[in-house]
């Protein structure tokens, strides 16, 4: 296994498995922890996905092609990519022109035949991370307007109202710009300890602490919480599929 260049560890990348082979999504998760990636879960049909999508949305949609249910992996592309943007890498048995034209019209990213070797989902995943950084990239330009006058200037990592700014520590910064990645999506509790305590065991009672100190901070409940299962900023509530 060859080791990992710096820019692929420690990466803040989300990604859903969509595979029914329990062998290969075991193998899948493993490798993709090895490359520094964060794995939402692993779904084996349209439903799973869906679920876990909604509950803490992925960047990255590793979909094999042959799911033996009524959805196949491109139902369940096209139906995830109407709410969210994640970028897409099929996995496949298949090698007919017909579905490969067919999946091609989903946008993908890449395209891996069975059985893969590391190196080519290696090099799959890392011209991925590339997309997802450049489409964060693009969000960090962006102003965004939470509700009562309130405004998160991303790029300054900077919250104001009327002006004025609103000093805030570096978890509460953090958590804003981590809703600010998801908009429109529910970020998970497990997501949110993930990138504010990366090295720390937290429990509810951190979570919980953090929110309400920034919202004693303000005029405005900028964050919505649902009891055991995430957060979203009010103004920008979680849409269903």
């Amino acid at each position: 296994m060859p080791s990992m260049p710096e820019h692929l560890k420690n990466q803040n990348c989300k990604i859903l498995i969509v595979e029914d082979d329990p062998i290969v999504a075991l193998d899948l998760s493993y490798q993709l922890k090895e490359m520094g990636c964060y794995i939402i879960g692993t779904a084996k049909n349209h439903a799973e996905a869906v679920e876990l999508m909604f509950l803490n949305p992925a960047d990255i949609l590793l979909c094999d092609i042959n799911l033996k249910s009524h959805y196949t992996g491109i139902d369940v592309v096209r139906s995830i990519s109407q709410t969210y943007d994640p970028v897409i890498i099929y996995l496949t048995a298949l090698e007919d022109m017909q579905t490969l034209e067919t999946a091609l019209a989903t946008n993908p990213q890449s395209y891996l035949l069975k059985p893969y070797r590391y190196s080519e989902l290696y090099v799959a995943v890392k011209v991925a991370l590339k997309s997802v950084h450049q489409k964060k990239k693009k969000l960090s330009l962006q102003v965004l307007n939470l509700g009562d006058g309130y405004q998160l200037y991303i790029e300054r990592k900077t919250l104001i109202k009327n002006e004025n700014v609103i000093t805030l520590t570096k978890n509460e910064t953090k958590l804003l710009l981590l809703l600010a990645s998801n908009l429109n999506q529910m970020t998970s509790f497990e997501m949110l300890a993930y990138s504010i305590w990366p090295e720390q065991t937290v429990c509810e009672s951190n979570r919980r602490t953090l929110i309400y100190r920034l919202h004693s901070k303000l005029e405005y409940k900028l964050i919505t919480s649902l009891s055991g299962v995430g957060c979203h900023f009010t103004d920008f509530p979680p849409t269903f599929i």
